[in-house]
């Protein structure tokens, strides 16, 4: 396994991005355990950073932030969106699922 980036969460706890070579997957993981994995890697670096910007612990994220993912496009280049925009919509995402708003 290769370490593409590493940094803190919010609450100070340690992730990882992977990428996996036999499978070609990235991965989300912490010290102890992988939180999702992905096949494309932007998918994954906006995973990694909405995961670096939540408070919430990383364990329990993995299928919220899949779910999050999917249901957020991706931005298309050129676009007046905001750079931060997809991340944040995850992040909303994540807070509804979590706080029982969701539908």
């Amino acid at each position: 396994m290769e370490v593409l980036r590493s940094s803190f969460t919010a609450g100070g706890e340690r992730v990882y991005l992977l990428f996996q070579p036999t499978t070609r997957r990235f991965r989300l993981a912490t010290r102890w355990c992988y939180v999702a994995s992905f096949l494309q890697l932007q998918d994954a670096t906006d995973a990694f950073e909405a995961l670096e910007l939540s408070d919430r612990p990383a364990a329990q994220l993995g299928r919220l932030l899949v779910r999050a993912l999917r249901k957020t496009p991706r931005s298309i280049p050129g676009s007046r969106r905001h750079a931060m925009w997809r991340i944040n919509r995850i992040l909303d995402c994540i807070d509804a699922r979590a706080s029982g708003t969701a539908r």
